[in-house]
């Protein structure tokens, strides 16, 4: 009893900073829309926070911590969520046990890729509405609007206002009836012939690299868990030019520098890439102005450009799989 009261200001400085930075995280793309200056600020904030909690952590909670524990802070610029278990709940070390360390995305996928193998062929053309009976659409709020007014009710959503790649998979959100569900439990159980992503706009602030790490674990888990689906990568779709022009972080070249990247993902086999803004953006590169209320989310008339590019860039298997 006696530890317990003297570690008592320990715990409460650990949770306290946990409950900083879920408040700053659950609720970055609303503090981004209303304060500008947000994304720099919340940034150093949640950095500053994540390395406290991690110097802490390390000193005095678990000074032997091994690598695939739960990491609070990869480098000033990462603000990831931190890293879950395979159940989906956070894991907190405790003061009294060391657990045994456990893989966050379980182990490394095994080299299918064999060079004296055919390759999946699929033939990109245009598809009719019912391509997406097999489909499940992973992403932000953006991807919600798409589910609110694409009028798309044959596919699925695994989506949620503010989530981002770091916490895509086990971010609490509802699921058709289910009201409390996560995205691991959903691409784990069920069966999808396509997983479309679109994920990055609230991450504009963290790390280029650490982004794309985490997209490409993300990718790579999804892949284990839908062996026989398409992954389709979509690129960030851009801002206005006044918000581009004027936001520290969400600007169109950091957008530009994250797709180019997430391009490098396609391996014309299970992963493809598509460019959203070719079609809602106009000749400088910018989301078409009048197309969105807040220079980052379309109107819900012009979803249905949105929806109009995935028809005409369909992915139909056409030949022999590896």
């Amino acid at each position: 009893m006696k530890k317990i009261l003297q570690r008592a200001p320990l715990f409460a400085v650990i949770y306290g900073t946990l409950l900083i930075m879920f408040f700053i995280t659950q609720f970055s793309e609303t503090l981004q829309i209303y304060f500008p200056y947000f994304a720099v600020q919340g940034d150093t904030i949640l950095a500053e926070t994540e390395l406290f909690a991690d110097t802490i952590q390390q000193a005095f909670v678990n000074p032997r911590k091994e690598a695939n524990t739960v990491v609070m802070g990869e480098d000033s610029q990462n603000i990831a969520l931190p890293d879950t278990t395979a159940s989906g709940a956070s894991e907190v070390l405790s003061v009294m046990d060391e657990p045994t360390p456990t893989p966050v995305y379980g182990e490394p996928l095994e080299d299918i890729i064999a060079a004296s193998q055919p390759a999946s062929t699929y033939v990109e053309q245009p598809v009719d509405q019912s391509y997406f009976n097999d489909a499940v659409f992973l992403g932000d709020s953006r991807t919600v609007g798409l589910q609110l007014y694409s009028g798309w009710d044959n596919c699925d959503y695994l989506a949620d206002v503010g989530m981002t790649i770091y916490d895509c998979l086990d971010r609490d959100i509802s699921f058709g009836d289910i009201q409390h569900t996560t995205a691991r439990e959903v691409l784990s159980t069920s069966r999808y012939g396509k997983v479309y992503i679109m994920l990055g706009i609230n991450e504009c602030g963290s790390n280029i690299n650490t982004y794309f790490d985490k997209y490409t674990e993300v990718v790579d888990q999804i892949h284990r868990w839908q062996p026989d689906a398409i992954i389709v990568v979509q690129g960030i779709m851009k801002v206005g030019a006044q918000k581009s022009a004027t936001h520290p972080s969400i600007n169109n070249a950091n957008i530009t520098a994250r797709n180019e990247k997430l391009a490098t993902l396609a391996n014309d086999w299970y992963i493809y890439y598509l460019d959203i803004n070719e079609a809602v953006c106009d000749e400088n590169g910018n989301l078409t102005d009048g197309y969105s209320f807040d220079q980052v989310h379309l109107y819900a008339k012009y979803y249905s450009l949105w929806c109009d590019y995935l028809l005409e860039h369909g992915f139909v298997f056409n030949g022999v799989r590896r």
